[in-house]
Protein backbone atom coordinates (compact mmCIF):
# COMPACT_ATOMS: atom_id res chain seq x y z
CA UNK A 1 0.00 0.00 0.00
CA UNK A 2 2.94 2.47 1.30
CA UNK A 3 4.29 1.33 -2.59
CA UNK A 4 1.24 2.72 -4.26
CA UNK A 5 0.80 5.74 -2.41
CA UNK A 6 4.19 6.84 -3.47
CA UNK A 7 3.86 6.19 -6.88
CA UNK A 8 0.39 8.68 -6.86
CA UNK A 9 2.32 11.70 -4.57
CA UNK A 10 5.44 10.72 -7.45
CA UNK A 11 3.07 11.40 -10.69
CA UNK A 12 1.14 14.42 -8.48
CA UNK A 13 4.46 16.01 -8.18
CA UNK A 14 5.46 15.34 -11.72
CA UNK A 15 2.45 16.90 -13.17
CA UNK A 16 3.03 20.50 -10.82
CA UNK A 17 6.49 20.74 -11.81
CA UNK A 18 4.97 19.99 -15.44
CA UNK A 19 2.06 22.88 -14.92
CA UNK A 20 4.94 25.06 -13.42
CA UNK A 21 7.48 24.67 -16.43
CA UNK A 22 4.63 25.84 -18.76
CA UNK A 23 3.52 28.71 -16.22
CA UNK A 24 7.53 29.80 -16.09
CA UNK A 25 7.50 30.13 -19.84
CA UNK A 26 4.80 32.63 -19.53
CA UNK A 27 2.51 30.46 -21.53
CA UNK A 28 -1.33 30.75 -20.45
CA UNK A 29 -3.13 27.40 -19.72
CA UNK A 30 -6.88 28.15 -21.38
CA UNK A 31 -8.63 24.57 -20.79
CA UNK A 32 -6.68 21.12 -19.42
CA UNK A 33 -8.44 18.57 -21.71
CA UNK A 34 -8.17 14.95 -20.63
CA UNK A 35 -8.07 12.23 -23.51
CA UNK A 36 -9.49 8.61 -23.66
CA UNK A 37 -8.19 6.02 -24.81
CA UNK A 38 -10.97 4.58 -25.34
CA UNK A 39 -11.54 3.60 -29.32
CA UNK A 40 -14.48 5.73 -31.01
CA UNK A 41 -17.93 4.18 -30.88
CA UNK A 42 -18.96 3.65 -34.54
CA UNK A 43 -22.83 3.13 -35.11
CA UNK A 44 -23.57 0.44 -37.56
CA UNK A 45 -26.38 0.49 -40.22
CA UNK A 46 -29.24 -0.41 -39.16
CA UNK A 47 -30.87 -3.11 -42.00
CA UNK A 48 -34.39 -2.12 -42.06
CA UNK A 49 -35.43 -4.92 -44.41
CA UNK A 50 -33.36 -8.41 -42.99
CA UNK A 51 -33.48 -11.22 -45.62
CA UNK A 52 -34.68 -9.15 -48.27
CA UNK A 53 -33.72 -7.35 -51.49
CA UNK A 54 -35.77 -5.19 -54.09
CA UNK A 55 -37.11 -7.08 -56.63
CA UNK A 56 -35.27 -6.80 -59.78
CA UNK A 57 -38.88 -6.64 -61.97
CA UNK A 58 -40.54 -4.19 -59.57
CA UNK A 59 -38.36 -2.56 -57.07
CA UNK A 60 -40.36 -3.46 -53.96
CA UNK A 61 -38.87 -5.66 -50.73
CA UNK A 62 -39.04 -9.40 -51.63
CA UNK A 63 -37.20 -12.10 -50.01
CA UNK A 64 -33.85 -12.47 -50.64
CA UNK A 65 -34.34 -16.16 -52.21
CA UNK A 66 -37.59 -14.88 -54.23
CA UNK A 67 -35.38 -12.18 -56.04
CA UNK A 68 -32.28 -14.30 -56.82
CA UNK A 69 -35.04 -17.01 -58.56
CA UNK A 70 -35.41 -16.54 -62.13
CA UNK A 71 -38.72 -15.53 -63.46
CA UNK A 72 -40.90 -17.02 -65.97
CA UNK A 73 -41.10 -15.26 -69.34
CA UNK A 74 -45.25 -16.59 -70.54
CA UNK A 75 -46.53 -15.90 -74.20
CA UNK A 76 -50.48 -15.46 -73.75
CA UNK A 77 -52.76 -14.68 -76.53
CA UNK A 78 -54.58 -11.23 -76.98
CA UNK A 79 -57.87 -11.46 -79.20
CA UNK A 80 -61.52 -11.06 -77.89
CA UNK A 81 -61.60 -15.24 -77.90
CA UNK A 82 -59.28 -15.87 -75.74
CA UNK A 83 -60.84 -13.89 -72.54
CA UNK A 84 -60.19 -14.09 -70.06
CA UNK A 85 -57.04 -14.25 -70.02
CA UNK A 86 -55.37 -15.74 -66.67
CA UNK A 87 -52.79 -13.96 -63.97
CA UNK A 88 -52.01 -10.90 -65.61
CA UNK A 89 -52.66 -9.00 -62.30
CA UNK A 90 -49.66 -11.41 -61.12
CA UNK A 91 -47.44 -10.61 -63.58
CA UNK A 92 -44.52 -7.49 -62.52
CA UNK A 93 -44.14 -6.75 -66.08
CA UNK A 94 -46.30 -7.54 -68.97
CA UNK A 95 -45.01 -6.74 -72.81
CA UNK A 96 -47.43 -6.09 -75.38
CA UNK A 97 -46.30 -5.71 -79.10
CA UNK A 98 -47.79 -6.10 -82.49
CA UNK A 99 -48.00 -9.28 -84.58
CA UNK A 100 -50.00 -10.23 -87.77
CA UNK A 101 -53.13 -9.62 -88.53
CA UNK A 102 -52.99 -6.10 -86.45
CA UNK A 103 -53.37 -8.13 -83.24
CA UNK A 104 -50.99 -7.69 -80.31
CA UNK A 105 -49.61 -10.79 -77.99
CA UNK A 106 -48.66 -10.56 -73.82
CA UNK A 107 -45.59 -12.20 -72.48
CA UNK A 108 -46.19 -11.99 -68.91
CA UNK A 109 -43.19 -11.51 -66.83
CA UNK A 110 -43.22 -13.13 -63.50
CA UNK A 111 -41.00 -13.56 -60.57
CA UNK A 112 -42.94 -15.35 -57.87
CA UNK A 113 -44.42 -18.02 -60.19
CA UNK A 114 -44.24 -21.31 -58.17
CA UNK A 115 -47.36 -21.37 -56.83
CA UNK A 116 -49.50 -19.57 -59.89
CA UNK A 117 -52.74 -21.82 -60.41
CA UNK A 118 -53.69 -20.77 -64.12
CA UNK A 119 -51.72 -19.43 -66.81
CA UNK A 120 -54.14 -19.47 -70.02
CA UNK A 121 -54.02 -19.53 -73.14
CA UNK A 122 -50.50 -19.59 -73.36
CA UNK A 123 -49.63 -19.51 -77.28
CA UNK A 124 -46.72 -19.34 -79.71
CA UNK A 125 -43.65 -17.03 -80.08
CA UNK A 126 -42.60 -14.37 -81.53
CA UNK A 127 -38.23 -13.99 -81.73
CA UNK A 128 -38.34 -10.49 -80.43
CA UNK A 129 -40.71 -11.50 -77.40
CA UNK A 130 -37.64 -13.70 -77.00
CA UNK A 131 -35.00 -10.94 -76.79
CA UNK A 132 -36.86 -9.64 -74.08
CA UNK A 133 -36.86 -12.02 -72.22
CA UNK A 134 -33.44 -13.41 -72.44
CA UNK A 135 -32.16 -10.22 -71.16
CA UNK A 136 -34.08 -10.34 -67.81
CA UNK A 137 -32.73 -14.09 -67.53
CA UNK A 138 -36.50 -15.89 -67.96
CA UNK A 139 -37.55 -19.07 -68.67
CA UNK A 140 -39.34 -18.99 -72.11
CA UNK A 141 -42.81 -20.15 -72.00
CA UNK A 142 -44.50 -20.85 -75.19
CA UNK A 143 -46.66 -23.61 -77.30
CA UNK A 144 -45.19 -23.67 -80.73
CA UNK A 145 -42.92 -20.54 -82.62
CA UNK A 146 -43.05 -18.64 -85.84
CA UNK A 147 -40.21 -20.10 -88.12
CA UNK A 148 -38.14 -16.93 -87.68
CA UNK A 149 -37.70 -17.94 -84.53
CA UNK A 150 -36.71 -21.44 -84.48
CA UNK A 151 -33.16 -21.18 -85.06
CA UNK A 152 -32.77 -18.59 -81.78
CA UNK A 153 -35.15 -21.31 -80.02
CA UNK A 154 -32.09 -24.07 -80.58
CA UNK A 155 -29.60 -22.34 -79.11
CA UNK A 156 -28.37 -23.83 -76.00
CA UNK A 157 -28.35 -20.42 -74.21
CA UNK A 158 -31.50 -20.28 -74.78
CA UNK A 159 -33.93 -22.02 -71.51
CA UNK A 160 -37.30 -22.31 -72.85
CA UNK A 161 -40.47 -24.65 -72.19
CA UNK A 162 -42.03 -25.73 -75.67
CA UNK A 163 -46.18 -26.82 -75.78
CA UNK A 164 -45.04 -28.22 -79.02
CA UNK A 165 -42.91 -30.83 -77.32
CA UNK A 166 -44.30 -33.56 -77.02
CA UNK A 167 -42.57 -35.12 -73.84
CA UNK A 168 -43.88 -31.97 -71.94
CA UNK A 169 -47.87 -32.94 -72.80
CA UNK A 170 -49.48 -33.42 -69.63
CA UNK A 171 -45.95 -32.73 -67.85
CA UNK A 172 -45.88 -29.17 -68.28
CA UNK A 173 -48.60 -28.44 -70.66
CA UNK A 174 -52.39 -28.67 -70.69
CA UNK A 175 -55.26 -28.21 -72.43
CA UNK A 176 -58.94 -26.94 -71.14
CA UNK A 177 -62.00 -28.84 -72.58
CA UNK A 178 -64.33 -25.77 -71.62
CA UNK A 179 -62.53 -23.77 -73.91
CA UNK A 180 -61.78 -24.25 -77.98
CA UNK A 181 -58.23 -24.40 -79.40
CA UNK A 182 -55.96 -22.98 -79.83
CA UNK A 183 -57.23 -20.40 -77.15
CA UNK A 184 -57.50 -23.59 -74.16
CA UNK A 185 -53.34 -24.40 -73.63
CA UNK A 186 -52.28 -23.97 -70.06
CA UNK A 187 -49.68 -24.39 -67.15
CA UNK A 188 -49.40 -23.99 -63.45
CA UNK A 189 -46.77 -23.00 -61.53
CA UNK A 190 -46.25 -26.35 -60.04
CA UNK A 191 -46.29 -28.00 -64.36
CA UNK A 192 -43.70 -25.48 -65.29
CA UNK A 193 -41.16 -26.71 -62.51
CA UNK A 194 -41.82 -29.88 -63.48
CA UNK A 195 -40.89 -28.96 -66.83
CA UNK A 196 -38.13 -27.13 -65.64
CA UNK A 197 -36.56 -30.11 -63.62
CA UNK A 198 -37.15 -32.42 -66.95
CA UNK A 199 -35.08 -29.97 -69.12
CA UNK A 200 -32.30 -29.91 -66.29
CA UNK A 201 -32.52 -25.81 -65.83
CA UNK A 202 -31.72 -23.82 -62.96
CA UNK A 203 -34.46 -21.51 -61.48
CA UNK A 204 -31.92 -19.44 -59.88
CA UNK A 205 -30.52 -16.52 -61.47
CA UNK A 206 -27.10 -16.42 -63.08
CA UNK A 207 -23.76 -14.45 -61.71
CA UNK A 208 -24.14 -10.73 -61.94
CA UNK A 209 -27.67 -10.58 -63.14
CA UNK A 210 -29.00 -7.03 -63.45
CA UNK A 211 -32.29 -6.56 -65.29
CA UNK A 212 -31.53 -3.34 -66.69
CA UNK A 213 -34.73 -1.68 -65.00
CA UNK A 214 -34.03 1.30 -62.31
CA UNK A 215 -36.72 2.13 -59.41
CA UNK A 216 -37.26 4.67 -57.32
CA UNK A 217 -35.81 3.64 -53.56
CA UNK A 218 -37.63 6.17 -51.59
CA UNK A 219 -40.14 4.10 -50.24
CA UNK A 220 -42.13 6.82 -48.87
CA UNK A 221 -42.35 9.32 -51.83
CA UNK A 222 -43.04 8.51 -55.42
CA UNK A 223 -41.42 9.90 -58.52
CA UNK A 224 -43.84 12.42 -59.66
CA UNK A 225 -42.33 13.53 -63.52
CA UNK A 226 -41.68 17.68 -64.02
CA UNK A 227 -40.21 19.94 -66.42
CA UNK A 228 -41.36 21.53 -69.13
CA UNK A 229 -41.80 18.11 -71.53
CA UNK A 230 -43.93 16.18 -68.89
CA UNK A 231 -47.15 16.81 -69.96
CA UNK A 232 -50.57 15.16 -67.88
CA UNK A 233 -51.50 11.69 -69.09
CA UNK A 234 -55.01 10.70 -67.96
CA UNK A 235 -56.08 8.69 -70.64
CA UNK A 236 -53.32 6.73 -73.15
CA UNK A 237 -54.39 5.26 -76.01
CA UNK A 238 -51.20 3.17 -77.49
CA UNK A 239 -52.85 2.95 -81.06
CA UNK A 240 -53.34 -0.96 -81.53
CA UNK A 241 -56.14 -1.17 -83.76
CA UNK A 242 -57.65 -4.61 -82.99
CA UNK A 243 -58.93 -4.33 -79.83
CA UNK A 244 -59.08 -1.20 -79.47
CA UNK A 245 -57.48 -0.74 -75.83
CA UNK A 246 -56.05 1.99 -73.64
CA UNK A 247 -55.48 2.81 -70.11
CA UNK A 248 -57.51 5.42 -67.39
CA UNK A 249 -55.67 7.20 -64.76
CA UNK A 250 -57.65 6.41 -61.36
CA UNK A 251 -56.61 9.53 -59.28
CA UNK A 252 -57.32 7.84 -55.73
CA UNK A 253 -55.32 4.51 -56.59
CA UNK A 254 -52.71 6.12 -58.66
CA UNK A 255 -52.91 3.54 -61.01
CA UNK A 256 -53.64 3.12 -65.01
CA UNK A 257 -56.56 0.58 -65.34
CA UNK A 258 -56.48 -1.17 -68.86
CA UNK A 259 -59.45 -1.19 -71.29
CA UNK A 260 -60.04 -3.67 -74.28
CA UNK A 261 -62.95 -4.76 -77.04
CA UNK A 262 -65.17 -2.29 -75.16
CA UNK A 263 -64.48 -3.25 -71.29
CA UNK A 264 -62.40 -3.84 -68.52
CA UNK A 265 -58.95 -6.07 -68.78
CA UNK A 266 -59.79 -8.89 -66.43
CA UNK A 267 -57.48 -11.00 -64.62
CA UNK A 268 -59.64 -15.04 -64.60
CA UNK A 269 -57.18 -15.60 -62.18
CA UNK A 270 -58.06 -13.10 -59.47
CA UNK A 271 -61.14 -11.73 -60.90
CA UNK A 272 -59.69 -8.66 -61.05
CA UNK A 273 -58.72 -5.27 -63.82
CA UNK A 274 -55.59 -4.90 -64.66
CA UNK A 275 -54.22 -1.71 -63.14
CA UNK A 276 -50.68 -1.23 -63.21
CA UNK A 277 -47.92 1.73 -61.77
CA UNK A 278 -46.19 2.47 -64.88
CA UNK A 279 -46.50 2.47 -68.81
CA UNK A 280 -43.73 2.62 -71.16
CA UNK A 281 -44.62 3.28 -74.99
CA UNK A 282 -41.58 1.44 -76.66
CA UNK A 283 -41.49 2.46 -80.03
CA UNK A 284 -39.40 0.32 -82.61
CA UNK A 285 -39.06 -0.43 -86.54
CA UNK A 286 -41.34 -3.04 -87.72
CA UNK A 287 -42.25 -4.66 -91.41
CA UNK A 288 -43.99 -7.25 -92.59
CA UNK A 289 -41.24 -10.28 -93.25
CA UNK A 290 -40.63 -9.79 -97.30
CA UNK A 291 -43.04 -13.47 -98.68
CA UNK A 292 -44.63 -14.35 -95.38
CA UNK A 293 -47.84 -15.58 -96.29
CA UNK A 294 -49.47 -14.60 -93.05
CA UNK A 295 -48.18 -11.16 -92.84
CA UNK A 296 -45.60 -11.95 -89.89
CA UNK A 297 -43.35 -9.34 -88.56
CA UNK A 298 -39.91 -8.62 -87.71
CA UNK A 299 -39.91 -5.88 -85.01
CA UNK A 300 -36.65 -4.48 -83.91
CA UNK A 301 -36.21 -3.94 -80.69
CA UNK A 302 -32.73 -4.16 -80.77
CA UNK A 303 -30.29 -1.06 -80.60
CA UNK A 304 -31.82 2.30 -79.39
CA UNK A 305 -35.40 4.30 -80.07
CA UNK A 306 -37.93 6.92 -78.43
CA UNK A 307 -41.09 6.16 -76.21
CA UNK A 308 -42.59 7.24 -73.49
CA UNK A 309 -42.76 6.83 -69.63
CA UNK A 310 -45.96 7.26 -67.93
CA UNK A 311 -46.78 6.89 -64.25
CA UNK A 312 -48.76 9.04 -62.04
CA UNK A 313 -50.46 10.55 -64.24
CA UNK A 314 -48.19 12.62 -66.53
CA UNK A 315 -45.68 11.54 -69.03
CA UNK A 316 -42.41 12.36 -70.94
CA UNK A 317 -40.54 11.19 -73.40
CA UNK A 318 -37.41 8.73 -73.07
CA UNK A 319 -35.36 7.41 -75.45
CA UNK A 320 -34.33 3.25 -74.97
CA UNK A 321 -31.39 0.99 -75.50
CA UNK A 322 -30.69 -2.53 -76.03
CA UNK A 323 -27.37 -3.52 -76.80
CA UNK A 324 -27.84 -7.28 -78.12
CA UNK A 325 -30.14 -10.26 -78.39
CA UNK A 326 -29.22 -10.95 -74.40
CA UNK A 327 -28.72 -7.59 -72.85
CA UNK A 328 -31.47 -5.97 -70.62
CA UNK A 329 -33.34 -3.21 -72.19
CA UNK A 330 -32.31 0.83 -70.57
CA UNK A 331 -34.03 3.83 -70.24
CA UNK A 332 -33.09 7.17 -70.15
CA UNK A 333 -34.40 10.73 -70.27
CA UNK A 334 -33.83 13.48 -73.02
CA UNK A 335 -30.89 14.73 -71.08
CA UNK A 336 -29.26 11.48 -71.00
CA UNK A 337 -30.01 10.35 -67.13
CA UNK A 338 -31.17 7.23 -66.55
CA UNK A 339 -35.26 6.71 -66.02
CA UNK A 340 -36.11 5.51 -62.32
CA UNK A 341 -39.70 3.84 -62.34
CA UNK A 342 -41.33 3.85 -59.93
CA UNK A 343 -42.23 0.62 -58.03
CA UNK A 344 -45.10 -1.51 -58.71
CA UNK A 345 -46.31 -3.52 -61.86
CA UNK A 346 -44.83 -2.20 -65.53
CA UNK A 347 -46.92 -2.46 -68.69
CA UNK A 348 -44.38 -1.53 -71.54
CA UNK A 349 -46.14 -1.16 -75.08
CA UNK A 350 -44.29 -1.81 -78.21
CA UNK A 351 -45.25 0.28 -81.10
CA UNK A 352 -44.91 0.32 -85.02
CA UNK A 353 -42.76 3.41 -85.94
CA UNK A 354 -44.94 4.02 -88.64
CA UNK A 355 -47.69 4.39 -86.53
CA UNK A 356 -46.11 6.33 -83.75
CA UNK A 357 -45.33 8.99 -87.42
CA UNK A 358 -49.13 8.78 -88.36
CA UNK A 359 -50.54 10.14 -84.95
CA UNK A 360 -51.66 6.43 -83.38
CA UNK A 361 -50.35 7.18 -80.02
CA UNK A 362 -53.07 9.44 -78.12
CA UNK A 363 -52.19 10.91 -74.73
CA UNK A 364 -54.98 12.59 -73.27
CA UNK A 365 -55.52 15.33 -70.68
CA UNK A 366 -58.33 15.77 -68.51
CA UNK A 367 -61.13 15.21 -71.97
CA UNK A 368 -62.22 11.35 -72.18
CA UNK A 369 -63.58 9.74 -75.22
CA UNK A 370 -65.64 6.61 -75.52
CA UNK A 371 -64.38 4.32 -77.59
CA UNK A 372 -65.05 1.77 -80.10
CA UNK A 373 -64.60 -2.00 -80.42
CA UNK A 374 -63.24 -2.81 -83.21
CA UNK A 375 -63.37 -5.87 -84.74
CA UNK A 376 -61.73 -8.95 -83.59
CA UNK A 377 -58.44 -10.49 -85.36
CA UNK A 378 -57.49 -13.95 -85.26
CA UNK A 379 -54.43 -16.27 -86.28
CA UNK A 380 -54.70 -19.96 -87.08
CA UNK A 381 -51.44 -20.29 -85.47
CA UNK A 382 -50.49 -21.49 -81.82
Amino acid sequence: MKKRIRTIITLSLSAVMAMSIFAGCGKKVEEVQKISSAPAVVEEPVDEHPGETRSPLTGEWIPDELAAQRPIAVMESNNKSSLPQYSLTLADVIYEAPMEGKETRYMLVIQDWKDIEMLMPIRSCRHYFLFWANGLDAIYVHYGQSYIAEDYLAEDTVYNLNGMDGDLANVTFFRDSSRKAPQNAYATGESIQAGIEKRGYSDQHKDGFQSGFKFNEDDENEIELTGENAKQALEVDPGYSVGDSYFVYDEESKLYKRFQFGGETMDGTTEEQVAVKNIILQICDCHVIEGDEKGRLDLNNLGTGSGYYITNGMYVPITWEKTDEYAPVHYYYEDGTEVALNQGQSWICTIEAGDAEEGCIDIDGPEEEESETSEDGESSEE
